[in-house]
């Protein structure tokens, strides 16, 4: 038998009954704060580590082997609850999708002739430059990936920091300027706006989007899902490096998302034993010994890419379920400023869109593990079924193409050495309360569910106060105009202003003249140096 121990100073609290979960609310504010920028809790972002992770192949290409398109669909389309330890909710994000597309009530109202007129213009203006706009933006993404990516390295260059901050800045403004950012939204926003007063054509815009990306594998049918950068790439991308430590007896920099009210019904394990190592099997967990760990690691980034899903769809107010459907929670909204926060439900919904993933490699893992665990550790190493401790992965498989790989552990040195890359967390955003209808539109009130029956004349009231007046948009939409131009009025202005005082200085300092002093008769400085 061999022990695995992790330095000098992991073996403080080795005889002592271990804190399984302030371990991993350790373990996890540690990467939060490392890997995640930071808690974005604030801002409806949200991160959920895996349990154990997801090893994945370098070789994945849907467009060699549509095997793996089917693989990293299936791989990043669970809907997971929103805690910070991966927790499935039996649902998909597919699923979710069509089930609205396919149940959802929508207005009856029809658009006006003006707002016809309205509309045409501004898809046309979008359509004239969503290339120029689009540019830009993937100018000011890629300026904003790689000044990220500098605070993430363990040892920062803040001369490099400070450079990639001026890009990102000279970036954002090129995107506004030449990208035509406020003008080109407003016009977006307006589109938006005037499809929800008759959003029939958009559901049907959302519905051929959403069947145009379905696509058929060997294995089974699946809609085109990827990973940007794609793993192909991942040989050559530009991987972070860092080593991470954490111990059960750190409490106060605990990640606000860790603190949910209720705790989220956490039932956790360190130890986790079950299906193949691919993060979709069902797992059962055990109990480790350990108090305090390291790992180090390179990592990635990746975003997940959907083009077939709208996300702002569970942001719209001019949908709602069918009665035929009944009413469900995607989301209850949960309430992120509350303390402690208060995190969305959604059993039945989705709670939680994740957006990205954080893989590793050349993980090195070490623990101050007892004779029980590293018994464990013996018994299940070379195993076939999956096996893993906290968010890595140590033994287990994954899908290449229509065949099934193996990866493990060695161990050296005391550490646990896995090479294999693996997801350990995946990144994205809080569902808002969904559906939220507002239901001073006018709904078939004979084809809605809702959550309670209302009070009597309450569709009447909602709907004698006016909910968004198309004029006034406009009258934003000019005064934004109107204040962009004032402000580039203004820049020319001090820019001719500087000019002319420029050129006066100029004139005023040729026309100087100066009469020197007479040299002091006891001096025997040379006047022209006076």
């Amino acid at each position: 038998m061999f022990a695995l121990r992790g330095g000098p100073n992991l073996y403080a609290r080795g005889s002592a009954m271990a804190d399984e979960l302030s371990l991993v609310k350790s373990l996890f504010s540690s990467i939060e704060t490392n890997l995640f920028y930071g808690d974005q809790l604030g801002t409806g972002e949200f991160a959920t580590l895996m349990h154990p992770g997801q090893f994945i192949s370098t070789k994945l290409d849907p467009d060699r082997d549509p095997n793996d398109g089917y693989t990293l669909f299936e791989n990043l389309n669970d809907v997971l609850d929103s805690l910070f330890v991966h927790s499935s909710l039996d649902r998909t994000v597919s699923n979710v999708y069509k089930e609205i597309l396919t149940f959802a009530a929508l207005p009856k109202k029809a658009l006006s002739q003006q707002d016809m007129a309205d509309k045409v213009a501004a898809e046309a203006y979008i359509s004239a430059h969503f290339d120029t706009y689009q540019a830009w933006k993937d100018i000011f993404q890629q300026a904003d990936l790689a000044y990220q990516q500098a605070l993430l390295v363990e040892h920062p260059d803040f001369g490099e920091i400070q450079r990639l901050s001026n890009v990102r800045a000279t970036a954002a403004d090129f995107w506004e300027q030449k990208g035509n950012k406020i003008e080109f939204e407003s016009r977006w926003s307006d589109v938006q706006y005037l499809e929800s007063g008759d959003p029939r054509t958009w559901f049907t815009e959302l519905k051929k989007r959403f069947d145009q990306y379905a696509r058929n594998a060997p294995k089974g049918p699946y809609y085109t899902t990827l990973l940007d950068p794609a793993p192909k790439t991942w040989d050559t991308a530009g991987w972070g490096e860092i080593t991470l430590s954490a111990s059960d007896t750190v409490s106060s920099s605990y990640s606000r998302s860790t603190e949910w009210s209720g705790g989220g019904g956490l039932n956790f394990g360190f130890w986790s034993v079950g299906g193949s190592g691919g993060g979709a099997s069902t797992y059962t967990h055990d109990h480790s010994k350990a108090t305090t760990m390291t790992a180090t690691f390179k990592f990635l980034r990746a975003r997940i890419l959907r083009p077939w899903l709208v996300p702002d769809l569970f942001t719209y107010a001019f949908w709602t379920w069918r009665k035929v459907h009944g009413w469900t929670d995607i989301s209850t909204g949960g309430n992120v400023l509350a303390t402690p926060p208060q995190r969305p439900m959604g059993p039945r919904g989705m709670p939680y869109l994740q957006k990205s993933v954080v893989v590793v490699k050349d993980l090195v893992l070490k623990a101050n593990f007892t004779e029980t665990d590293n018994t464990t550790i013996t018994s299940r190493i070379n195993g076939s079924i999956g096996f893993g401790w906290g968010p890595f992965s140590i033994s287990g498989s994954y899908s290449e193409g229509s065949t099934q790989k193996d990866a493990t552990a060695t161990v050296r040195d005391g550490a646990l050495m896995i090479p294999q890359p693996q997801i350990i967390a995946f990144l994205g955003t809080l569902t808002p309360k969904c559906p939220n209808p507002d239901l001073s539109l006018p709904f078939d009130l004979n084809d809605i569910a809702t959550p309670s029956q209302p009070q009597p004349g309450y569709f009447e009231e909602l709907r004698s106060i006016a909910a968004i007046d198309w004029e006034t948009r406009i009258t934003m939409r000019e005064y934004h105009a109107a204040v962009a131009k004032a402000k580039k009025e203004l820049a020319t202005r001090m820019e001719e202003t500087r000019t002319h005082l420029v050129a006066r200085l100029a004139q005023t300092t040729a026309k100087m003249s100066f009469t020197k002093p007479d040299a002091p008769k006891t001096s025997t400085e040379n006047p022209e140096d006076v």
